[in-house]
This record gives C-alpha cells, sequence and structure tokens, in this order.
C-alpha cells in the first residue's frame, strides 16, 4: 500500500473513531500507519531531528490538518506512538485477554496504561 494509501485510510479510521467514539483499535491501528508518515514529513518542514519543539509541533499540525487528521490530542497521540514502538509486546498482551477485556481497551490511552500495568509495572 502506497504512502498516500495509508494516509487515505488513516484519515477513514480517523473519521470511524469520531463516529463511534474512539473505541476501536483496529481504527486506531490505520490512524497510526499515517502518523508515521506525517511524522518525518514535520521533522523534515520543521528541520528538526527530534519531535519536540513549536517549530515541530506547527509542521505536525499544518501536515496532520492538511491530511484532514486533526483533533488528536497531543497526549492520545504521544500515547498511540508509545504503543507502536511497542506493538508486538501489546498485541501479545491483547490477545491474552478475554473478549470483554479486550473490547474494554481499544484507546490508546487505556491500552498504554493497562498494558504497563499488567506487564511492565508488575
Amino acid at each position: 500500500m502506497s504512502e498516500h494509501d495509508q494516509v487515505v485510510a488513516g484519515c477513514e479510521a480517523w473519521q470511524r473513531l469520531h463516529e463511534h467514539g474512539r473505541r476501536c483499535w483496529a481504527n486506531w491501528l490505520h490512524f497510526s500507519r499515517a502518523l508515521a508518515i506525517g511524522r518525518p514529513a514535520a521533522l523534515k518542514a520543521a528541520e528538526s531531528n527530534a519531535p519536540v519543539g513549536s517549530k515541530y509541533n506547527a509542521a505536525m499540525g499544518s501536515w496532520l490538518r492538511e491530511n484532514g487528521l486533526d483533533g488528536i490530542t497531543q497526549q492520545a497521540r504521544y500515547r498511540l506512538l508509545l504503543c507502536m514502538e511497542n506493538l508486538q509486546a501489546i498485541e501479545t498482551w491483547r490477545a491474552g485477554l478475554d473478549e470483554a477485556t479486550r473490547a474494554k481497551y481499544g484507546h490508546p490511552d487505556s491500552i498504554w496504561f493497562a498494558w504497563r500495568r499488567d506487564t511492565i509495572c508488575r
């Protein structure tokens, strides 16, 4: 799938998240793939090596708006990216949950905190 197609899929997933309460992990995964494309673009536009600072934030905000992906808080975006950095371990953890518990954890914030509580902070 091309980068353009991934951004389009992320935008469609973002619309579904808005319409259905932002609790669908599959949609967050599509959205995260678009973010993974936007982050290096924002870093380049900000002439930065790290995703921090006002120039980066402005560049990322512009990229998100231009691609119909704006409206996510910086905290949710940050936690989603943390989830993506640990995706294999998180997916293994989620596979071990029963259906009802897995359904309860559909937002990056709830997944990040529950995964850390259940695996890292023991």
